[in-house]
């Protein structure tokens, strides 16, 4: 219920937040601190004081608080989201949400920045969550390279596995196609967008349930095989 008359905080209703917890630690830290000449009564001018001090201190550092999460795209406030998306020139699509939006503006900032394992690794989490998912690289020693002219089929348009990277999810027995299709779609604009023009990557869906059950791979007679598949 309300904390009606708290000293701890302009508002006199407590509406949560914790704001009346921080300041009250604050207030109790100063006065751990007060030489003990001076008075400790409650109405008395230097308890005030302290009283002011221990709000002001506790305002700054909500502030504080809120500038750290504005840091994060994961955490902007909706009023952030509105102007981030005005600088990165995002249009959301319809019926995006406010986590989506995020995302969007997270992969956006990921193409200005040098991308590493780890904001990869998030974009995807971010993008199949709650579901596991898992990154794959090639290694060198085995990837492809093909090239007009110089690969051993003159034929054969540019194409390099060098910086390819395979993204694994994990889906269930309940899991629909349109569910699918949602996710490596939100997933694919945001590597889209943290990649480099000269990196490719592509998706391996991984059942847990049935004879291949959390095998990553290729396999006959398995959901995620399909015309693309065979045709690519």
């Amino acid at each position: 219920m309300g904390n009606v008359g708290a000293w701890q905080a302009p508002f006199p209703m407590r509406l949560g937040g914790g704001s009346h917890a921080r300041t009250q630690r604050i207030y109790d830290e100063i006065r751990a601190n007060v030489p003990g000449l001076l008075a400790t009564e409650d109405g008395k001018a230097n308890t005030a004081d302290d009283i002011a001090a221990a709000r002001l201190i506790a305002a700054a550092d909500r502030f504080i608080d809120r500038r750290v999460n504005q840091i994060d795209p994961m955490k902007l406030s909706s009023e952030m989201v509105v102007r981030w998306e005005s600088i990165l020139k995002i249009v959301p699509g319809y019926g995006a949400t406010l986590y989506d939006r995020r995302r969007a503006i997270a992969s956006r900032q990921a193409r200005n920045t040098a991308v590493v394992r780890g904001d990869l690794d998030r974009l995807v989490s971010d993008a199949f969550a709650p579901w596991r998912t898992r990154l794959h690289f090639v290694d060198k020693a085995s990837a492809v390279m093909w090239w007009p002219g110089g690969s051993s089929t003159a034929d054969l348009f540019w194409y390099s596995t060098v910086a390819h990277v395979v993204v694994e999810y994990v889906v269930s027995a309940t899991t629909t196609q349109d569910e699918i299709k949602r996710r490596v779609t939100d997933c694919t604009d945001a590597l889209d967008d943290a990649l480099p023009a000269w990196a490719t990557f592509d998706f391996s869906q991984t059942p847990d349930y049935g004879p291949t059950a959390l095998l990553f791979g290729f396999y006959l007679d398995r959901p995620n095989l399909g015309v693309g598949a065979l045709g690519a």
